[in-house]
């Protein structure tokens, strides 16, 4: 007789597309339906990525969070921690890290909590009063839980170093589902045709606009390239923040014109086989998904050295020191110059080798199972 399957919650803010979503969504569609009874937990409703996750038989559960000041969602969160009885909770970023350990606090069958921790180098200043409070708060109840799990090293010592308690922390890289994010021809011919690009050179970056994404040292370096080389054009993918794009704008002035804002994109597979060249600016990272989902679809990637990025290039691609805007033009410009197809295939080699989905579905069963039996 097969012992029963082992309860699992999965818990995060909500299913609004973005890197940690898009990770937890995948590790819920991975994980063995026979080993694990699932239900992903979410404070708010709705998100592009609910659809996918019901499609793929999940069950979500949602909390219904009214705003930033009702708390009263906790007591919900409780009573079906209670009544399901899962052994363990696994939750990502620090509202619903929090939250997890509160709701489980002092029951008689508490299941081990696993925190997952997606960033490093957070200059938490800039964010609001209650974000800062979440990290706070984070950093100080960090000896409750059961396991940590960062998806880079450099965000494992950079959490150390600011005084987190990281004794039972652990890495995790994210996966790549480097089936969806592949090279198609197809996908190709149809962006370029869409953008009218024919010969031109497309360089792209995949973010948010987002102070840590580095937007404005990006556009000082595409104004210099978009001066010097009539073919080239610039792509941003990604959610758009009014107030850094008209910051943006000013600094490109006449050459905004062939700086194309995409705004969010829910399939980016179709949009980077249309690039050419992958850059990211930003300013702290700690395992950048759209790096790894560009390289996975043949892109020769430029970014700045932080986080884990010089863990995911390798021999791959250049690397540049942050804020340093006259450096990229000048990376970019000995790329463009370069044999770039033949750099994007190396890129996808190494995604593929080691970046795989099945990676980080293997091992965090394995973190998950192992916590709970400790």
């Amino acid at each position: 007789m097969n012992p029963p399957p082992f309860r699992l919650f999965l818990a995060i803010r909500s299913l609004h597309k973005g890197g940690a979503e898009r990770q937890m969504v995948e590790l819920a569609k991975g994980l063995d339906k026979e080993r694990f009874a699932l239900t992903l937990c979410t404070l708010y409703g709705g998100g592009e990525l609910e659809r996918e996750l019901k499609e793929s038989g999940v069950e979500i559960f949602c909390l219904h969070k009214r705003g930033r000041s009702d708390f009263s969602f906790l007591r919900r969160y409780r009573t079906l921690i209670q009544e399901q009885n899962p052994k363990a909770i696994y939750s990502f970023l620090p509202e619903m890290n929090l939250f997890s350990l509160m709701a489980s606090r002092f029951l008689k069958r508490s299941p081990k909590i696993l925190w997952g921790f997606r960033s490093s180098d957070m200059d938490v200043k800039s964010y609001g009063w209650q974000s800062r409070l979440y990290y706070a708060a984070q950093k100080l109840l960090s000896p409750f839980a059961s396991k940590i799990i960062t998806n880079s090293h450099h965000s494992l010592a950079y959490h150390k170093h600011i005084g987190y308690c990281m004794k039972r922390a652990q890495v995790i890289h994210n996966g790549i589902d480097t089936k969806r994010f592949s090279p198609s021809l197809e996908l190709r011919e149809s962006f370029r045709q869409r953008y009218h690009l024919k010969d031109k050179i497309a360089i792209g970056i995949a973010a948010r606009m987002d102070i840590a994404k580095g937007y404005p040292y990006l556009a000082k370096a595409a104004k210099i390239i978009l001066s010097r080389y009539p073919k080239v054009l610039f792509f941003a993918a990604g959610e758009i923040d009014p107030l850094l794009q008209k910051e943006c704008l000013e600094i490109l002035g006449q050459e905004g014109e062939r700086f194309i804002w995409l705004g969010g994109v829910e399939r980016m597979e179709e949009v980077y086989n249309g690039w050419d060249i992958l850059v990211s600016s930003s300013l702290t990272e700690s395992f950048s998904n759209s790096i790894a989902e560009g390289m996975a679809c043949a892109l020769a990637p430029i970014a700045t050295d932080v986080g884990d990025t010089s863990v995911i290039l390798g021999e791959v691609g250049t690397l540049i020191p942050p804020k340093d805007s006259e450096m990229l033009a000048q990376k970019l410009a000995l790329m463009i110059e370069s044999d770039f197809k033949t750099e994007g295939e190396r890129a996808r080699e190494r995604i593929v080798t080691l970046f795989s989905l099945e990676a980080m579905i293997q091992n965090s069963t394995k973190a998950i199972l192992t916590c709970a039996e400790s």
